[in-house]
């Protein structure tokens, strides 16, 4: 009789170590599956930026933002290659902008900025209008000279 307890009591033993290692290894499966959706959530962003960034630089379809949808169930399942000529190309779905362009807007911002401060608005010393010179002040020129 007493042999009967210490086995089922090994067995117990034995059976709650092998539940204790099956819980950490699927914790640690879970904390790696985890761990690669961030980095491909990471990723597609990145590649998602670098491509509107290039859309934004053309100028013809700077209307049009990257199919994070589309491009999604691609890299899931397959790239679609196509061959023309020597070139390898690989087709990234594209979708019209919605909203603001915020990149090609950023863009056109810093442009702006820098070729506000190229331009030099004199100031004219009689009327005190920038554009011109006294020289070539209109308002000048239109008043009689005094005798």
């Amino acid at each position: 009789m007493s042999k009967t307890p210490n086995k089922s009591g090994d067995d117990i033993v034995r059976l709650s170590q092998a539940m204790d290692a099956l819980a950490k290894l699927i914790i640690s499966k879970q904390k790696d599956g985890s761990q690669l959706q961030v980095e491909y959530t990471h990723k597609l962003k990145e590649l998602e930026n670098v491509i509107n960034l290039l859309l934004g630089l053309n100028e013809g379809t700077g209307d049009s933002v990257m199919d994070t949808g589309a491009l999604d169930v691609k890299l899931r399942n397959s790239i679609e290659v196509l061959e023309k000529g020597d070139q390898k190309y690989v087709l990234i779905p594209i979708k019209p902008r919605e909203g603001g362009g915020s990149t090609r807007a950023a863009w056109n911002a810093t442009t702006k900025k820098s070729s506000n401060k190229k331009k030099n608005r004199i100031k004219c010393s009689f009327c005190h209008q920038p554009g011109h010179t006294r020289a070539h002040c209109e308002v000048r020129l239109a008043i009689p000279p005094k005798e």
